[in-house]
């Protein structure tokens, strides 16, 4: 947690800060990009308008900023002072100059044409980032945390390839012998148990989505990318769990070490699956990739603009929404399943109990 002195040298109003770029902006908040005077540094304002909020808006800002305020991680982004202004909440949080590893792979595949295979970070690039995200991880495991949705839009990074944690609002309480039962998550970084909420879940949760995640920055996309939501679902609870394959047009192979280390986050039973600090111990962790910050990738400069470019592809993996008819889900015909991410928001279900969560997307 950052000392009280810490926290006072950064301004408690508007005017301390001034705004230079818009970075995103949602139904109720917004992000910026933020020059503090005093400080003669730029950090990122998340500024929410709390009268267009509801309760859950109210629960989840309270919890991002209470995993924000006990984290003290060079692996977790910082938040370093908040206050009111009017109607409106002001978080100041680090900046990380190259966005967030999701943006970073936008900028390697646009132009990239429906059908077409995308690309992703090097084999070496992988290894350097999920490294720093382990450690992150593993940290908030120590404390008791579950983060609940770990993907490349979440891990943030600079263009010296620092990397931290991001998005906090489903984060829960994982103390050892607690199992969640809430229905919360991204479809194609979901864990099994999470969908199958029987006997609960706990920290090797977050374990499958780093695995995802894995794939996801090799890849450019994660193994589910463009199913719709149910057949999310159906393919987490009825097939094997995804294996990392090398391209099928001849691009460079993946190491039988990096394949492994996938297959280690991959276990279906969440006992089977390794701990952070077994996944650092890896094999894969230690042949030599860790010694400097990859050369053979420079990282590109985000361009931010008001334009919210995410198509309905995108709405289905960013999403957090929730599902309770999953005795039948073997029995929907193609129709069912192939709902998209909008009618599930609007509770097109065929009389199914289908509602969609109120949390907040980056």
């Amino acid at each position: 947690m950052p000392l009280a002195a810490d926290l006072k040298q950064f301004p408690t109003t508007p005017e301390g800060y001034d705004m230079k770029c818009l970075l995103h902006r949602g139904e109720t908040s917004k992000r910026c990009i933020a020059h503090c005077h005093s400080l003669k540094a730029d950090f990122v304002v998340k500024i929410v308008n709390l009268d267009q909020g509801d309760g859950s808006l109210f629960e989840s800002l309270q919890q991002e900023v209470v995993v924000m305020r006990m984290c003290a991680s060079p692996q977790i982004i910082q938040l370093h002072t908040s206050f009111t202004h009017k109607t409106d909440l002001w978080l100041v949080l680090d900046y990380m100059n190259r966005g967030s590893c999701g943006d970073q792979l936008d900028c390697m595949n646009k132009g990239v044409k429906p059908g077409d295979r995308k690309v992703g970070f090097s084999e070496e690039s992988v290894a350097w980032i999920l490294h720093q995200a382990l450690h992150g991880v593993g940290y908030l495991h120590k404390e008791g945390l579950i983060h609940r949705d770990i993907k490349a839009d979440h891990l943030l990074i600079d263009r010296l390839y620092n990397v931290r944690l991001s998005e906090f609002q489903t984060s829960a309480d994982g103390a050892r012998g607690q199992a969640r039962m809430t229905f919360v998550g991204t479809p194609c970084w979901m864990a099994p148990e999470v969908a199958e909420q029987e006997s609960g879940y706990d920290a090797k949760a977050d374990i499958w989505s780093l695995g995802i995640t894995a794939m996801e920055l090799a890849n450019g996309k994660t193994p589910f990318s463009g199913m719709k939501p149910l057949k999310v679902l159906k393919s987490l609870l009825r097939s094997e769990p995804p294996a990392l394959t090398d391209p099928a047009d001849g691009g460079k192979p993946f190491s039988d070490a990096f394949k492994e280390f996938v297959a280690c986050c991959l276990r279906r039973k969440p006992s089977d699956r390794q701990s952070s600090g077994e996944l650092l111990g890896h094999q894969w962790m230690s042949e030599g990739r860790l010694k400097r910050p990859p050369a053979d990738h420079m990282l590109q400069e985000i361009v931010h603009d008001e334009k919210d470019t995410s198509d309905e592809g995108d709405a289905v993996e960013q999403e957090t929404w929730e599902f309770n008819d999953l005795d039948r889900l073997d029995e929907m015909s193609e129709s069912e399943l192939n709902r998209s991410s909008s009618e599930l928001a609007r509770g097109v279900s065929g009389g199914h109990n289908v509602t969609w969560s109120p949390h907040q997307s980056r």
